[in-house]
């Protein structure tokens, strides 16, 4: 799933990409991978519960960023990036 975001004016300020995946392992297993995995990354909990686990990459531009959310039916992987640099 792909999206973007705009200004007050109408211009796109930003890009996102979502994955979805479900998973048979707990949410805390996941939880715990990722803690493993991904230990650059912020931890908190998003306005459903979710814990959101985000990092902004190396090179990347203000306002760019990776993150997993994981809940208890699966979880979510995503990405904001400037305008263009998600490919069709």
């Amino acid at each position: 799933m792909g999206g973007h975001y705009e200004d007050d004016s109408g211009n796109t300020i930003s890009q996102s990409q979502t994955w979805f995946f479900n998973a048979t392992d707990s949410r805390d297993q996941i939880v715990e991978y990722y803690k493993r995995s991904f230990p650059e990354a912020t931890v908190s909990n998003d306005e459903t519960g979710d814990v959101v686990f985000k990092c902004v990459p190396k090179g990347a531009e203000d306002g760019e960023s990776v993150w997993v959310a994981v809940g208890d039916d699966g979880f979510r992987i995503g990405e904001e990036c400037k305008p263009g640099k998600i490919k069709s």
